[in-house]
């Protein structure tokens, strides 16, 4: 068995099964799914299979994505999560830049965002100094804002207590509807 860096957890040994003729490395890309080719029924299926492995980083990514109108850089992603968790909890808090690029590399592979190449920015150097360097640029894509318009839809019917949610959604408690709203 093999434990992999990011994941903290048993893999399978490589094999050469082929599913559907590509080999099997663990988890199929979904990169290239169109979701203008998609049913409703299938685009929410594949939204309800991308999301139920995703934690609290992962929504708050797609979100500090879905509030900008053009491709963000990695660093510009950090920045805005930082802001989020900081006025949620007004502590300063951190995101990992290693916990970012593992989320954004698994919202690609299904779908949820795309990589729209890259762009010069400024990023952190040395010493409290700053420097341009070429990185890669994300976008939400409309799988992805499906997804979190359903999540947004659940928490605020969950905080309203109209639904009993069980823990569909990692970091949903499960609630129980109270009296009337």
């Amino acid at each position: 068995m093999i434990v992999t860096p990011y994941t903290h957890r048993r893999a399978a040994p490589f094999t050469l099964e082929k599913i559907k003729g590509k080999p099997y490395t663990g988890r199929m890309s979904k990169k290239n799914i169109d979701p203008a080719t998609l049913s409703d029924e299938d685009a929410r299926r594949h939204v309800a299979d991308a999301t139920r492995r995703m934690g609290d980083q992962s929504w708050l990514i797609l979100n500090a994505l879905s509030s900008s109108h053009e491709p963000l850089p990695g660093i510009a992603i950090i920045r805005r999560v930082e802001a989020y968790l900081s006025a949620a909890s007004g502590l300063p808090e951190t995101l990992d830049p290693s916990t970012l690029h593992y989320s954004l590399e698994r919202m690609e592979d299904d779908g949820l965002v795309r990589c729209e190449g890259e762009r010069e920015v400024q990023v952190p150097g040395p010493r409290g100094t700053t420097r341009r360097a070429m990185r890669a640029v994300y976008k939400i894509t409309g799988l992805g804002s499906l997804a979190l318009a359903q999540h947004d839809a659940l928490h605020e019917a969950a905080r309203r207590g109209r639904v009993v949610t069980h823990g569909f959604l990692p970091g949903v408690p499960a609630m129980r509807p109270t009296g009337g709203a």
